[in-house]
């Protein structure tokens, strides 16, 4: 299927039922999204508290505040000012406008966060009420103004939706899907406020296939660790490492912790270079189970590439 295709990997998109045929083969089936959620309450937890100061700081120093609204005249307001821009000037050619019909059902099972500076609203989210759940479908800032962002008023909205739901009593707030790439700013930002993976695949995945052990995919992958599904309901994290003369092994704990993200099942570390001794120090790096493998057996024999 690949031999003779003149690049380093390749991608297939498919569906469920082509699992089976490309589960007989080498690779890594990479949702297209991973979806995540809060579990409430989550305020007062440690392990957010540095990210949590510093979005009190902003919301002080803006003097934002935020102002909750079931009024169907303000769906208008939120869509065509704030939701369609900010997703058209934030994804551009790629923004994927949904239908303000569906939305509209949605916001009559909910309601509006808005976030304000005095009495101008500044962004908002949109969310929909779930049994002992609230979901997050949809956000927005005025004008797509990009000044507002620096603000801080998408933290903020995180941290008043927070706020208002742990006072309500719901146990989750679901914040929707992010990118499986583990340095991806927005799937980093939801981790940084204490969010954690689903264990569930929607829609279409990814399926990735390591043809030919190159410096420039060698250093893509070095880069960008990832969350994959080797099995139903059970997802992992690829990190690849390069193991040269000058590598320290104690900096594996430390490249691991840069990745964490709640949710996981376990970690497989992927090593170009001698796997050698660092069994010994990946041993107690994380508490999530890490297994170490050497990344040569992942790619096609291409003439003797490997």
């Amino acid at each position: 299927m690949v031999l003779g295709l003149n690049c380093d990997f390749i991608f297939i998109e498919h569906l469920y039922l082509t699992l089976q045929f490309f589960g007989r083969t080498k690779g890594f089936r990479i949702p297209s999204w991973i979806k995540m959620e809060i579990t409430l309450p989550n305020l007062d937890k440690k392990v957010w508290q540095a990210k949590k100061a510093d979005i009190q700081r902003l919301i002080r120093k803006h003097h934002l505040e935020f102002e909750l609204s079931r009024d169907p005249d303000r769906f208008d307001e939120f869509y065509y000012g704030m939701h369609v821009p900010y997703i058209k000037e934030r994804f551009e050619e790629a923004a994927l406008v949904e239908d303000p019909k569906d939305l509209r059902d949605a916001y009559a099972r909910g309601g509006l966060l808005l976030v304000k500076k005095g009495p101008e609203v500044l962004a908002g989210v949109l969310f929909e009420y779930l049994p002992q759940k609230v979901r997050l479908r949809k956000l927005g800032v005025r004008d797509a103004n990009w000044q507002y962002v620096r603000w801080g008023v998408i933290s903020a909205m995180y941290y008043f939706v927070m706020l208002e739901m742990e006072k309500e009593g719901y146990e989750k707030i679901l914040i929707g899907g992010t990118r499986p790439l583990l340095t991806d700013g927005v799937t980093r930002y939801k981790i940084s406020v204490n969010a954690r993976l689903l264990p569930v695949i929607g829609g279409t995945c990814l399926w990735l296939r390591l043809l030919k052990d190159t410096p420039a995919l060698k250093d893509f992958l070095t880069r960008n660790p990832f969350v994959y599904f080797p099995k139903p309901n059970q997802p992992r994290r690829a990190i690849f490492l390069n193991v040269d003369p000058d590598f320290k092994p104690e900096r594996i704990e430390e490249i691991v912790q840069d990745s964490a993200c709640e949710g996981i099942t376990g970690t497989d570390l992927f090593v170009f270079g001698e796997v050698g001794t660092l069994q010994d120090s990946i041993a107690t790096a994380q508490n999530c189970p890490l297994t170490i493998k050497p990344a040569r057996d992942l790619f096609v024999d291409q003439g003797g590439a490997r």
